[in-house]
């Protein structure tokens, strides 16, 4: 394994995600930590914008670069305790391997997951809403766990697995490893915190108020009711290729499972 460089900064903490992992709802848990600097899907403009243009998003600009996003993540920011960067890892396909080398080497690489089932029930339901016309790799699974292997191919041999299930079931513990094993300061103030629109959510996409709505409404992590569990589709119900997707996304899905941190 490659040494990793000291740098000059503070902490730079990543975590990578995939559409409805409940990344929302653990981003505004690391919000509530203060001298955070916290960078929301920090690529997201970069793909829908400089690299693709969906209907109903604003037009192709070419401004939007990964060399122009990069500069800022490796900034030292050293006036803040620490950086905090959730991102998609599909916004990034092809280019992996950036974000374990150089500068990038230091940043501590940590993953969000969630059943797959549980994920593209809640993907297509709220694309439907929204007319998003949802691509392959934008399910995110498969581009997660490659992102996952380079990471511990190159720069840390167990990087740090949370589960969504276990984050909603047991918040205090997950949030505390959590921070534990990445350096932060954990906090009681970090489960619970003041509804409300996040400004960066808003600016980032036009459908924040569809992708962000629950985040946004809520004063914590919402467990599901007693005995029910969150509402999953039929695999009857998709057309063969999702059905490809989503058989390939549960294998992904369970070998970064059995790394999760566990309680």
């Amino acid at each position: 394994m490659a040494a990793v460089p000291q740098l000059d900064m503070s902490p730079h903490i990543f975590l990578w995600c995939h559409p409805r992992s409940l990344s929302s709802v653990f981003e505004r848990s690391i919000r509530e930590l203060k001298g955070v600097k916290v960078f929301y899907e920090a690529h997201v403009k970069v793909y829908y914008q400089g690299q693709i243009n969906k209907p109903d998003l604003p037009q192709k600009a070419p401004q939007f670069t990964f060399e122009a996003v990069d500069e800022i993540l490796t900034q030292p920011y050293t006036e803040y305790d620490a950086v905090f960067i959730k991102d998609h890892a599909y916004f990034l396909k092809g280019r992996y391997k950036n974000y374990t080398s150089g500068a990038f080497s230091a940043f501590k690489h940590t993953f969000l997951i969630r059943d797959p089932y549980k994920s593209f029930s809640s993907f297509i339901r709220l694309g439907k809403e929204s007319k998003f016309d949802i691509v392959p790799e934008e399910y995110g699974v498969r581009e997660l766990y490659d992102m996952y292997k380079i990471v511990k191919e190159s720069v840390d041999s167990d990087p740090v697995v949370v589960d969504a299930d276990d984050l909603i079931m047991n918040p205090r513990g997950i949030m505390e490893s959590y921070c534990n094993a990445t350096g932060l300061k954990y906090t009681d103030d970090m489960l619970t915190w003041t509804p409300g629109i996040v400004e960066d959510w808003k600016k980032a996409t036009p459908y924040c108020d569809i992708f962000h709505k629950r985040a946004m409404m809520s004063s914590g992590f919402i467990k599901p009711e007693d005995g029910t569990t969150s509402q999953t589709m039929s695999i009857d119900d998709l057309s063969d290729d999702v059905k490809e997707i989503l058989e390939d996304a549960v294998a992904c899905y369970q070998e970064m499972y059995s790394a999760r941190i566990k309680f």
